[in-house]
């Protein structure tokens, strides 16, 4: 997709869909905040709680690509109830050719 301040992402017209078969997986986080405390003015420790998201794409499927997914698209999972639709906020890389993509929901269209 097509980014740009203060405007939503709309999609690229020189960026051509593809239907990829990856690994998706979703699974509760939980991560602790760290503060600074002072005696017994801070009693307990803050958690937060979310659910983080991933696709996994082997080598052979990202050879076939005719563009590497890149930060902002999106990926509609057609397979699942709904079609759920999820941002890519991160890319990583390996040293075997594959991608994971760090993925968050995104709100469906009105």
């Amino acid at each position: 997709r097509v980014s740009e301040q203060y405007a939503e992402r709309v999609v690229d017209a020189d960026s051509p869909q593809h239907l990829i078969h990856g690994v998706f997986s979703a699974g509760p986080s939980d991560a602790q905040l760290k503060t600074a405390a002072r005696g017994a003015s801070f009693s307990g420790a803050t958690r937060l709680a979310s659910v983080s998201a991933a696709f996994w794409i082997a080598r052979t499927q990202v050879d076939a690509l005719t563009a590497l997914p890149a930060k902002g698209d999106t990926i509609t999972l057609i397979s699942r109830a709904g079609a759920p639709v999820y941002g890519v906020s991160s890319i990583q890389h390996t040293d075997m050719g594959d991608l994971t993509l760090i993925l968050v929901r995104e709100d469906p269209p009105p």
